[in-house]
């Protein structure tokens, strides 16, 4: 894979869906980020990071629950986004950046949440993404990965990942629980922050 070109793809494609999300932002608000929240088991003192954040919104649910949250995502205008939609909810203490989850800009052991929803089948090189997000990770920190599950048996893992590529270009690869990236650290739990 070409991770320039990849990046630049990923770019392209969430640019054109931060231009449309405005009008599609109070069905959106539904999301669900709970189980995000009982994995991570929130003190008011921990400082949160979300990666891949897109428009923010794990950032805003987070933010009554942490002392500071920041999200960190590879557009721009997806970042232009967060920031309007937090100062729309007059939401304080919180920061987006524009950044690679592949190369965060953060010094080690800054966070003691770290967490990446629904965007982890885009990482070009998801070894070195989870490298960077423990990196980032305090001791004693909570890793919170958040993503759809492929099917352990292989043919159909390997169909879903198919139709997954189909429908988004940007689509790398559906993890299963018994096929990950290599990351020398230890494995998927189900339902578990790390």
């Amino acid at each position: 894979m070409d991770i320039k070109a990849h990046r630049d793809l990923l770019r392209r494609r969430f640019a054109v869906q931060a231009r449309v999300h405005p009008k599609t932002l109070p069905f959106r608000r539904a999301e669900n980020v709970v189980p995000m929240i009982e994995l991570a088991r929130p003190a008011k003192t921990d400082r949160l990071l979300d990666v891949a954040c897109g428009w923010g919104f794990v950032v805003l649910e987070f933010r009554p629950l942490v002392a500071s949250a920041v999200g960190v995502d590879l557009t721009p205008e997806m970042v232009d986004l967060a920031v309007k939609t937090a100062a729309g909810r007059g939401a304080r203490g919180v920061e987006y950046v524009v950044g690679d989850a592949e190369d965060l800009e953060f010094p080690d052991a800054s966070f003691d949440i770290v967490t990446c929803r629904f965007t982890f089948h885009h990482f070009g090189r998801p070894a070195k993404a989870l490298a960077q997000m423990k990196r980032v990770l305090a001791p004693g920190g909570r890793l919170v990965l958040y993503d759809y599950l492929a099917s352990s048996d292989g043919a159909r893992a390997r169909l879903h990942n198919r139709i997954e590529s189909l429908r988004d270009p940007c689509h790398v690869k559906v993890y299963s629980m018994s096929s990950r990236p290599s990351s020398g650290g230890r494995g998927w739990r189900r339902g578990r922050a790390w």
